[in-house]
């Protein structure tokens, strides 16, 4: 399929990471945190991170769809594929806010990309939190970029690649959430996909009395881009049993459609289960 069925990092992406020849390194920073008080009253906090740094970690937040590990596996329901996110290089990010607003931003030098080279990457995101009738609710805006290292559809010449996303995430009251992306990148270099819409809902346990538990879907539609992918489809269910604080285990249903430029499909099942031990 065009999208991993799970989005975690496995061996192939932590061999030779960003052709660094570095490996299982994935995260090496010292991060100085800065009060209110010390900037002037000039927001709540500042926080500035350098070194080996993951942009997943400040840039396309959202509270329901955005970890592998307890939420969704299915990639497009942890981060944006548009929008990009580098990881496990050396760069800088930094953490800004103010009352219910946030400002993220993180730059990176990504050793390779996967034609061979080198190249700069930024990303910035900016938050506002509010809590409305419903609930607690979440709006992002993100913007993404890299410069001129990417080969275009002609194999010769290459483009730099941009791209935008919202992501919103909204709580209704104690047991339910819901939340949605948006988002679409520039095609002039080659991409799988050009554009994304995904939303879901989820609930915890309550239901069957264990509110510990956590079920939710997830559906997403995603406009092909100039690679060989005409449009993908893709849903994902999930139940959640918290064995204890540190335990859980899911079970998984994934359903994708892959429709090519040629009018081939690709389609299928993936049903999974995932261990987690958190310590």
């Amino acid at each position: 399929f065009s999208l991993a069925p799970w989005g975690a990092d496995l061996e192939d992406d932590l061999e030779n990471i960003n052709g660094s020849d570095v490996d299982a390194l994935q995260n090496l920073w010292y991060k100085r945190t800065i009060s209110g008080d010390a900037l002037g009253g000039f927001g709540d906090e500042l926080a500035i991170t350098v070194g080996y740094i993951d942009s997943t970690e400040f840039i396309d937040q959202n509270e329901f769809a955005n970890d592998e590990y307890t939420q969704f596996l299915n990639e497009v329901f942890v981060n944006a594929p548009v929008s990009f996110l580098q990881s496990y290089d050396l760069g800088a990010a930094i953490e800004w806010s103010a009352d219910q607003w946030s400002v993220n931003g993180t730059i990176m030098r990504v050793a390779e990309n996967d034609d061979g080279n080198g190249f700069l990457f930024a990303g910035a995101q900016i938050g506002y939190n509010h809590t409305n009738n419903l609930g607690e609710a979440n709006y992002r805006f993100v913007l993404t970029f890299a410069n001129d290292e990417f080969l275009r559809p002609d194999g010769v010449s290459t483009a730099p690649r941009l791209a935008g996303l919202v992501s919103i995430d909204q709580r209704i009251g104690e047991s339910v959430g819901v939340w949605a992306r948006v988002g679409t990148q520039d095609d002039r270099a080659v991409v799988t996909h050009k554009s994304m819409y995904s939303v879901g809902g989820q609930s915890d346990g309550s239901l069957w009395g264990r509110p510990q538990d956590t079920a939710a879907i997830g559906y997403a539609y995603l406009d092909g881009g100039n690679d060989g992918i005409s449009s993908t489809h893709a849903v994902e269910g999930y139940v959640r049993f918290a064995i204890d604080e540190a335990l859980s285990f899911t079970a998984d249903v994934q359903r994708t459609h892959d429709h090519t430029l040629g009018g081939g499909t690709e389609e299928g099942w993936v049903v999974g289960g995932r261990v987690v031990l958190e310590f």
